[in-house]
């Protein structure tokens, strides 16, 4: 383990995503505690590439994408064992993932900043929440949104949560509010 710790910390020549893989891989070979090894291993590559470059905050989890198949996911890592320690096969299928779940939010972004108004208004990059492109992709297919359809959106989230969401859009002057109390609905900022 300190060996790895200092592999994580250390200033290498090794691409981010090849480092999250590896660091991937050996924890979960180094197997520390009795539960939780791979859950722990997934968490520590996210963290290692967020260390080097790539702030991909809330947008997705390479936790969830493993989770869609695992068998192909063990048989990865066993794949390190089975060649001789050659890890290859295991760094082939992290990259893929990685690259399938960056894609993912690539065409995400892309649909959303294909209104013109909204590339305009944010001038720039604008971090928004995994929450917030819902929202937003919610209005550009509906024309807007109401306090009713929170819940359908986001089921496990409270009411409050989503309108902070929603407010800090507002904010930013990417959506405008339209209407009072109960009958208060969130359109695309036209200004």
């Amino acid at each position: 383990m300190k060996e790895l710790l200092i592999f994580i910390n250390e200033e290498s020549e090794i691409h981010a995503v090849l480092k999250g893989g590896i660091v991937h891989y050996e924890f979960v070979r180094i197997h520390p505690f009795l539960d939780g090894n791979g859950r722990v291993g997934r968490a520590l590559s996210m963290l290692v590439l967020y260390k080097l470059g790539y702030d991909i905050r809330q947008f997705f989890s390479l936790e969830e994408h493993f989770d869609r198949d695992p068998d192909r996911y063990y048989e990865a890592l066993q794949s390190v064992e089975k060649n001789n320690g050659d890890l290859t096969s295991w760094l082939s299928y992290f990259t893929e993932c990685l690259a399938a779940e960056l894609s993912k939010i690539k065409d995400r972004i892309e649909k959303i900043s294909i209104d013109s108004n909204l590339k305009k208004k944010l001038g720039g990059p604008v971090m928004l929440s995994e929450r917030q492109l819902k929202i937003i992709e919610y209005i550009q297919a509906n024309g807007y949104v109401e306090n009713k359809a929170y819940e359908t959106l986001f089921p496990m989230v409270s009411e409050d949560t989503v309108l902070r969401e929603v407010q800090d859009l507002v904010k930013k002057g990417i959506l405008k509010k339209q209407g009072v109390t109960k009958g208060v609905k969130y359109i695309m900022s036209k200004d």
